[in-house]
């Protein structure tokens, strides 16, 4: 103790020694800390004062701060001190005072520092399932900073405690699960919002599934399980759409950012590097039809709560042009008039693009939004546009393989109620009037173009679709068409689309994996007898080790759920469509990616008499499988069409309840099916692929095959060709879902 003394009456000593004015007493007339409210983060602090006369000054703190000079010189009158502020970790406010003293005068300033927001980490239930007899269950999280903790959950649970004390480390409570009263498996989604002095915190996304009921009717399995339908663990979905936690921007600009007040905003809004604040209101960018903005690289652009972007239906577009590292959120952007084939949002489909927390409505009659390489459309709505919600398609840094965009990202999106233009001319218009925009008239559409949907990719190389809820659009769900390679589709929920739910099309290497597909085709199905209209639909494609990126060589469709849709799987190869052939159109004269030296589209320029190389009437004339043909002599019969090859279909539950679809007759119009089939090849006169090749290669050859899978219900399954139409027993017997 004594020393601790001493050591205290030295610094004394010389502090006094360091504040003796050379003569006389300085006063201090000013002493200012900037700023006075500062969130948790770490961050620059400075103080200034004006002395006279001049003089030496000590600073301090209360609390102390390491980072604080002590010694201040004061010379001249003035001083100036910058530090860095260390965060504040605390779940409490933090007030800090500073002292500035000279020989004659003493000033006091402080500032405010924010609690940090609490945390909330391994939110988890235990156990994730259980059967449809119900339970117990428990969910836990470890926290800091709390004050209090609510639990929510999808469907509701009434035993489910809505507030729980939140000590030090962790919040947790039971649930009982009552039994189930439901033919299918019921995946509840849980919520979990930690609040506490700095904010609050919310983690979503933590599942349990419970069992079905026993079903009552009749059912018929490959497996051995007693309950008819094994359940998997549905895939969650969020509703984006009017959902303020996801779609509300910062009620404050983030500091620097230039605030935009609503109105008419004709400014550029293009200095690189620059954030741009939307305060609420509808923003408007006057009445030129290519009035848009076009942003500056790494420029961002954030929307207040209420903030709207309006086109007018005058304006086409409302950002476009290929600055890159583009970001765009919580901005609702509606009532543009982009082009078909053309996007209201990143226009030109510049790189590095992220979307998020955007409502994008009511643009039309093209797309709400395109996306090119290594963009990311993240929870945002995409909603009532014309022809897509998205369009993945791209004409500038594009992949050298597929020729379009790669490293593609679709997570977490409400992708709902598109194609409001009906391009497929659907009869009848499956839209309600309410929803048709005033822009669809006289637009292109209704020409049954094979080109509208939830969302599309064209020539995409390399995407991640997960976790998107695909729910009633106009047409096909999610359509990839073209060149695509290296796609993942993992647990996204897709939901009564009027056509199919996934069309993959002329196309390589995919992994479908973990998705829920329900009530889908109810609308196209009936119109198409003799051929059925899957929920997954997949022509000319499959795994192809030659194509390199992800997911080289495989296309496997696996552990997914299909609850009552208009038909489930259906492997299918065009006889006649490949790439040449001079009486089939395919999208911008593409071939198939082996090799695009050697095999490529001849029918472009089509010569009398036919001449030497590509894919065209020359080399395809007399060509037979595995051999060459043709100057150059290559392999043009195996290397010149897309291939529905290496497809493996396994682990999956296929639900079919007849009376619970309109219309569905079963087999007789092509309801509750599966199939693995092709046709009788007819054209043009010098397709090597006539007859039954194709049906022949499409069963036997190429490796396509159905396993492990589960059935309910009166399933049939197409084989070969459409004339053909096998009962379990005799699909079983040809080698697929083998008991």
């Amino acid at each position: 103790m004594r020393r601790a003394a001493w050591v205290w009456c030295a610094w004394c000593a010389a502090a006094a020694a360091w504040l003796a004015p050379a003569a006389g007493a300085a006063t201090i007339h000013t002493f200012t800390v900037s700023p006075t409210i500062l969130t948790a983060a770490r961050q620059r602090v400075t103080l200034r004062a004006e002395v006279a006369p001049s003089a030496r000054c000590l600073l301090s703190s209360r609390p102390r701060i390491a980072s604080l000079p002590r010694h201040v010189s004061c010379a001249g009158g003035a001083a100036r001190v910058r530090f860095t502020l260390p965060g504040n970790t605390t779940g409490s406010f933090r007030r800090i005072a500073f002292t500035l003293r000279t020989a004659g005068s003493t000033r006091t300033v402080s500032l405010v520092q924010a609690a940090a927001v609490p945390t909330a980490r391994a939110f988890a239930v235990d156990p994730t399932s259980l059967p449809g007899a119900g339970g117990t269950i428990k969910l836990s999280a470890r926290v800091s900073r709390a004050s209090s903790c609510r639990f929510s959950v999808t469907p509701a649970l009434p035993d489910l405690p809505r507030s729980v004390r939140c000590p030090r480390a962790t919040a947790s409570t039971t649930v009982s699960v009552p039994a189930s009263t439901s033919s299918r498996a019921t995946t509840y989604t849980f919520t979990l919002l930690v609040t506490g002095a700095g904010g609050a915190v919310r983690r979503d996304g933590v599942r349990f599934t419970e069992g079905a009921a026993t079903p009552t009717t009749t059912t018929t399995t490959t497996t051995s399980t007693s309950n008819g339908v094994t359940p998997i663990a549905s895939p969650p979905f969020f509703e984006v759409c009017n959902n303020a936690s996801e779609l509300s921007g910062p009620a404050t600009p983030p500091a620097g950012a230039v605030v935009i007040p609503a109105g008419e905003d004709l400014g550029a809004y293009d200095t690189p590097d620059t954030t741009y604040y939307f305060a609420a209101g509808i923003h408007t960018l006057g009445a030129g039809e290519f009035s848009q903005i076009i942003p500056g690289d790494n420029d961002t652009y954030i929307g207040a709560p209420g903030a709207i972007l309006s086109g007018q239906f005058e304006n086409d577009s409302a950002f476009t042009q290929t600055a890159t590292g583009v970001t765009i959120e919580y901005l609702t952007i509606e009532d543009f008039t982009p082009p078909g084939g053309q996007g209201a949002v990143n226009h030109d489909s510049g790189a590095d693009w992220t979307i998020e927390h955007d409502t994008i409505e009511n643009n039309a009659p093209g797309a709400g939004v395109m996306a090119g390489t290594d963009d990311v459309l993240s929870d945002d709505c995409l909603t009532l546009n014309g022809e897509y919600g998205f369009d993945a398609y791209a004409a500038d840094d594009t992949s050298a393989l597929t020729q379009g965009p790669s490293n593609v990202t679709i997570s977490g999106n409400e992708i709902s109620d598109n194609d409001t233009c009906n391009w497929e001319d659907d009869s009848p218009d499956p839209v309600p009037a309410a929803d048709i925009q005033p822009t669809c008239a006289g637009a292109g559409q209704f020409d049954g173009c094979g080109c509208s949907g939830g969302g599309k990719l064209w020539e995409v190389d390399g995407a991640t679709i997960d976790g998107n809820w695909v729910v009633n659009n106009f047409n096909a769900g999610l359509w990839a068409d073209t060149d695509n390679t290296g796609l993942t589709f993992d647990a996204n929920t897709i939901d009564g689309n009027y056509a199919e739910g996934l069309i993959y099309e002329l196309g390589y290497n995919a992994v479908i994996d973990g998705n829920l597909f329900e009530d889908n085709a109810w609308g196209a199905g009936p119109g198409n007898p003799g051929f059925p209209t899957g929920a997954l639909y997949v022509s000319e494609s499959g795994g192809d080790s030659r194509v390199p990126g992800p997911n080289s060589g495989v296309f496997q469709i696996d552990d997914n759920q299909f609850y009552d849709n208009w038909s489930g799987v259906l492997l299918w190869e065009d006889a006649n469509r490949f790439c040449g052939n001079t009486l089939t159109t395919n999208a911008d004269d593409t071939c198939t990616l082996i090799d695009p030296s050697v095999y490529y589209d001849a029918s472009d320029t089509p010569q009398s008499p036919p001449t030497a190389g590509g894919c065209g009437e020359y080399d395809l004339t007399g060509a037979t499988p595995g051999s060459d043909s043709g100057s150059p002599s290559a392999d043009y019969y195996d290397n010149c069409r897309w291939k529905t090859q290496n497809v493996s279909v396994s682990g999956n539950v296929f639900y079919f309840l007849q009376s619970a679809i309109p219309g569905c007759e079963a087999a007789t119009n092509s309801c509750g099916e599966n199939g693995i089939f092709s046709e009788y090849g007819t054209e043009p006169a010098w397709s090597p692929y006539k007859g039954f090749a194709i049906s022949d290669a499409i069963t036997t050859e190429q490796n396509n095959l159905f396993a492990d899978n589960t059935y309910a219900g009166p399933w049939s399954f197409m084989y070969y060709d459409q004339s053909d139409v096998l009962t379990l027993a005799q699909w079983q017997a040809v080698g697929q879902d083998a008991p």
